[in-house]
């Protein structure tokens, strides 16, 4: 069997909960394991994961603070399409995603959705019972808000009902 290493252009961090104004536990063990597993692969994240990382140490092509409307409420679709505009700035079209488990489908569903192209995953599965946003607590919480999400985002067009290709798994 011959296995084909795919290229990545980029790493997108979708963000997992927050403790008040910083990014709480959550998403500082994704930046650590974003630092362990990437190299000089340029960084598109939203703010709660590029707190942690180390200008110096990483290739941050961009950090995602806010909507492009003021206001409202920086979500997944969003972070995705401004994500998805740094991509198509620089050519890139593949990318590896960096996400809570139970988050990581949304997110590579709305990239796929824009024109992006998954080539791999790193995530994690931890929670964070002190978390400022509620839903992010535990998987209980969690879980329900999610399909409610998956909905709207379907009933939207944000995403579609298919299945999600991930390279390498059948």
């Amino acid at each position: 069997m011959k296995v084909e290493k795919m290229k990545v252009d980029c790493l997108i961090g979708f963000s997992f909960g927050l403790r008040g104004n910083m990014g709480g536990p959550v998403n500082e063990k994704l930046a650590k394991y974003i630092m362990s597993m990437t190299k000089s692969r340029p960084l598109i994240l939203q703010w709660e994961i590029a707190e942690y990382i180390d200008p110096q140490k990483a290739v941050i092509a961009k950090v995602i603070k806010n909507h492009r409307v003021e206001g409202k409420y920086l979500d997944t679709y969003e972070v995705a399409v401004q994500a998805y505009e740094v991509m198509k700035q620089n050519g890139w079209k593949e990318y590896e995603l960096a996400a809570h488990s139970a988050h990581a489908f949304r997110c590579a569903k709305v990239m796929e959705k824009l024109g992006a192209h998954l080539s791999c995953a790193i995530t994690i599965d931890d929670y964070d019972i002190l978390s400022s946003q509620i839903w992010t607590k535990h998987p209980l919480l969690f879980h329900p808000y999610n399909r409610l999400a998956l909905f709207i985002y379907e009933r939207r067009g944000w995403i579609d009902g298919s299945p999600l290709f991930i390279p390498g798994v059948s």
